[in-house]
């Protein structure tokens, strides 16, 4: 009779090791988060954060972050609208070349399905 329940006792410390081991290794997903400002007519309006897309891995959603990135630059590139980016490489702003006031922003940011940057 002991010896079932010490095998029982390793039966069930081995699982709830493995149990512990499995939840803390879980993956989460990854969520790209943007904000967009623009000014139109005159007012300005400020950028809020939301949902562009979501992945299951870090490295997938950095990707699709670049890429984005890279596809918005390249619209204003193309205008030849100068455009100023932000030192961490997150986004960039639009400059109204009369007065210097922002005319456009944009910045995004790959985070943990359990952050939220609007918190």
């Amino acid at each position: 009779m002991k010896a079932l329940s010490v095998k029982l006792g390793v039966i069930l410390i081995g699982l709830i090791i493995f149990s512990y081991m499995e939840v803390s290794r879980g993956e989460c997903a990854w969520v790209l988060w943007k904000q967009e400002g623009s000014r139109v007519e005159g007012k300005w309006y400020p950028p809020q954060w939301e949902i562009d897309s979501a992945f299951p891995t870090y490295d997938l959603c950095i990707q699709y972050r670049i890429k984005e990135l890279n596809r918005r630059k390249e619209r204003y590139i193309y205008n030849k609208t100068p455009i100023s980016t932000y030192d961490d490489g997150s986004g960039f702003i639009i400059l109204n070349r009369e007065n210097n006031i922002t005319e456009f922003s944009y910045q995004s940011k790959c985070l943990p399905d359990t952050i939220d940057p609007r918190k």
